[in-house]
């Protein structure tokens, strides 16, 4: 009996980070890194707009904190500008410094846009 609900407890929590949506979340030193995002989506404004990237490609970095698009489905690129709207997303939805906007639903496993602090920004 209590092997069944371990199991469906294990199963709920993988559903809720699936469907965890847009949120502020990221790593904890994201709060040492003050109101990023703003500059981070004029950053990115300022590039050409149709350049492409792929999976956990850099777009644009300040300070520590990075852009960049994860989990993304084999063959998908996306833009600069899908990647405005994103972290234009993730402004509207209040975050200042890090966060993820999922590309298609609120299933994070279908490709997001993630705005987090990295060790190496490039």
């Amino acid at each position: 009996m209590q092997y069944s609900a371990i199991v469906i407890t294990a199963i709920s929590s993988v559903t809720a980070v699936q469907a965890l949506g847009i949120n502020c979340r990221g790593s904890s030193n994201c709060a040492s890194q003050g109101n990023v995002l703003t500059t981070i989506y004029n950053q990115i404004l300022n590039l050409n707009q149709g350049i492409p990237y792929v999976d956990g490609q850099h777009i644009t970095c300040s300070k520590n904190t990075c852009a960049f698009f994860q989990n993304l489905p084999v063959s998908n690129t996306y833009t600069a500008g899908d990647a405005a709207g994103h972290v234009k997303s993730l402004l509207d939805h209040g975050c200042s410094a890090c966060g993820s906007d999922p590309l298609d639903g609120n299933d994070v496993l279908n490709g997001e846009l993630t705005v987090n602090w990295v060790t190496s920004p490039s």
